[in-house]
């Protein structure tokens, strides 16, 4: 029998008639006096509660559409201004802009809110931005880019974090008599405090909030959230409108509660639910998507809102407390003689757990062998039969443990400790992996032939990372070291064999990228053939100028009758650095999601260009770092450096 059945049997037989008669006495008031009204009136104002917010969450929706249809009949308007006065010929003729800021100047009165501002953009790169006061434009604006990619009318809303403001956009391309676009023009205005005169009843608004949304996909592939624009209180002491200075996405206690209503949102379905919210029970009350995927949500305290209902538990919570009294000196008693009980055979029941906590010490020392006795068939045994397991089962985690390390230290030794010296130039190279093993590799390769000295530079990643990775990079290495000077040092041929090696090797999960070039030492040149890896960067060094080195075909391992036709030669001048990476540098990411990208690199790359090439190893490696800012590392980075040098 499980000592559960024996410990009940035994309170039941002390406690089953005081305790059967002082719960019934006790449900029964509560029940009548309490759950009865209190049940139904909560059930009531919470449906009452949410028709009021949804219709406060579509006078906000109606509003907002209001302010979009105006912003539409303006932009229109002034497209019929600008397409009246398009210039026959490319020249702007005089007084073109004046008359176009006129025009705008008469379509502004018909808007009730301020206006930020009237432009419009050219594809020829002239722009007017009015009021003339406001700062030009120093880059093409968002709207303008999608407008024309829409080709049609545009509306949405617009933040600027840095300023703390959110803008209402509407904006539509000009068209030429024959169709073509000639321009983009917008109107934008400022999103006011103008709805703050609806209000919610008195005793919903403290702890409460007002949310402008917008729906947004975030850099996890396919994965969208919604992306706080705007919060107001809505308390009696809140102002207007907040505009948060950091990406802030919405977010409930649990996950499973905010997926139907980020669906509902994303299918345009307004609704409501009830969610825990740091920590509070809350109302939310949501609207459709409207332009821009932005929506409207509303939040009040669940504790007002039923806050009748709940009074009127308190008042039967006191009516009963009497009752409570009588039932807890009953209960004293009988705890008191359960305890008596309890204490009888408590010998019993601590011999079994004294034994475990025995063995669990020996085996937090490293007793693995260490084990208890199984007696009986209650819960006690079937713990000791799951210790008795336990140990057995770490020691098999301990040996992976051991052979991932070992591993580890295998593939280090199968790569190169130390670049070779080379007259005429300097070498370095390293890799980190972020598992135990990584699925990056690099190799020097040295032929000499008749005096003269080729030198092979290797740099490749394996599609993933880990064990897997790691065994499709050997088998690589393997497969270039046997075959690199062979055919002649045919480039072609060797990859031709490479590929065909590893589609049958990969399976159809795993690829490989690869970069190999060979450097004629006495002629300072470079032969290359890139199967889908890059970017392989060149650094003149008497231009200053950085050029990528193009691919000759597609990753290893993914169609097995590939042909890769070699680059080159191009001459490495002294000054000159090749440098040579893998994707884990140029994809790292800072806290925020931000990619480090191959322009940082290039700028990096420039500014110690005149550096060794381990100190240019170094200098790029730390500026990652830095840019990374504590984010763990989620890809093997791998950099070779090759930089020419004077003899």
């Amino acid at each position: 029998m499980k000592i559960r059945k024996k410990v009940l049997i035994l309170l039941l037989v002390v406690a089953l008639l005081p305790l059967l008669a002082s719960a019934l006495l006790y449900q029964f008031s509560l029940y009548r006096l309490g759950s009865y009204f209190a049940s139904d009136t909560r059930v009531f104002l919470t449906a009452n509660a949410h028709e009021h917010l949804q219709s406060l969450v579509e006078d906000y929706t109606h509003l907002l559409q209001r302010d979009m249809q105006t912003l539409t009949w303006v932009v229109n308007a002034q497209i019929e201004e600008i397409e009246r006065r398009l210039p026959l010929t490319s020249e702007v003729p005089a007084g073109y802009f004046t008359e176009i800021e006129q025009a705008f100047r008469k379509l502004r009165a018909v808007v009730s809110q301020p206006v930020s501002s009237q432009s419009v953009i050219f594809i020829s790169g002239l722009q007017l931005n009015y009021p003339p006061e406001k700062d030009a434009l120093l880059t093409q604006p968002d709207w303008y880019r999608l407008t024309l990619e829409k080709r049609g009318l545009l509306q949405s809303v617009v933040s600027d974090p840095e300023r703390g403001e959110i803008h209402l956009v509407v904006s539509a391309p000009v068209q030429a008599p024959d169709g073509a676009i000639q321009a983009v023009t917008a109107i934008e205005v400022p999103f006011t405090d103008q709805y703050l005169g609806l209000q919610l009843p008195q005793s919903w608004r403290v702890g409460g909030s007002w949310l402008l949304l917008r729906l947004v996909e975030t850099e996890q592939e396919g994965v969208e959230k919604l992306k706080i624009l705007a919060v107001r209180e809505t308390g009696d002491s809140a102002a207007g409108w907040t505009y948060p200075a950091t990406a802030t996405f919405l977010e409930t206690d649990s996950s499973v509660e905010l997926t139907p209503i980020l669906e509902n949102i994303r299918s345009d379905k307004p609704g409501a639910a009830m969610v825990d919210y740091r920590g509070r029970r809350m109302h939310w009350v949501y609207g459709s998507l409207q332009a821009g995927k932005v929506a409207y949500l509303i939040m009040v305290r669940h504790d007002q809102v039923v806050a009748q209902a709940n009074g009127f538990v308190e008042r039967v919570k006191k009516q009963t407390l009497v009752g409570l009294l009588v039932i807890s000196l009953v209960l004293l008693l009988v705890a008191g003689g359960v305890a008596l009980i309890a204490l009888r055979f408590s010998r019993i029941l601590s011999g079994p757990v004294t034994a475990l906590a025995h063995a669990a010490t020996r085996l937090a020392a490293g007793d693995f062998s260490v084990a208890v006795p199984v007696r009986g068939q209650d819960e006690l045994a079937d713990l000791s039969r799951v210790f008795n397991d336990l140990g057995p089962k770490l020691q098999d985690r301990e040996r992976m443990a051991s052979s991932l390390a070992l591993a580890r230290d295998i593939q280090r030794h199968l790569q190169p400790r130390v670049a070779p010296e080379v007259q005429g130039f300097d070498l370095f190279a390293a890799g980190t992996p972020c598992d135990e093993t990584g699925g990056d590799y690099f190799d020097f390769l040295e032929n000499r032939d008749n005096g003269a000295l080729r030198l092979g530079l290797a740099i490749g990643d394996v599609s993933g990372h880990g064990i897997p990775a790691a065994l499709l990079m050997a088998s690589a290495r393997g497969v270039l070291r046997t075959h690199a000077w062979c055919h002649n040092g045919d480039l072609g041929r060797l990859f031709q064999i490479l590929n065909r090696q590893l589609f049958r090797d990969a399976g159809d999960e795993r690829f490989m990228t690869l970069f190999y070039g060979v450097i004629d030492v006495t002629e300072r040149s470079l032969h290359w053939n890139s199967a889908g890896h890059g970017p392989v960067l060149c650094y003149q060094g008497k231009t200053a100028k950085i050029l990528e080195l193009s691919t000759t075909g597609p990753p290893l391992g993914v169609v097995e009758k590939s042909s890769y036709l070699p680059l080159g030669p191009i001459r490495l001048e002294p000054g000159d650095i090749l440098l040579l990476g893998t994707d884990g540098l140029w994809e790292a990411r800072n806290p925020a999601g931000e990619i480090f990208g191959i322009e940082r690199l290039q700028r990096q790359l420039e500014a110690c260009a005149e550096l060794s090439a381990e100190q240019i190893y170094a200098s790029l490696l730390q500026e990652v770092e830095r840019f990374r800012d504590g984010r763990i590392q989620d890809d093997d980075v791998t950099l070779m450096i090759i930089k020419s040098r004077a003899i």
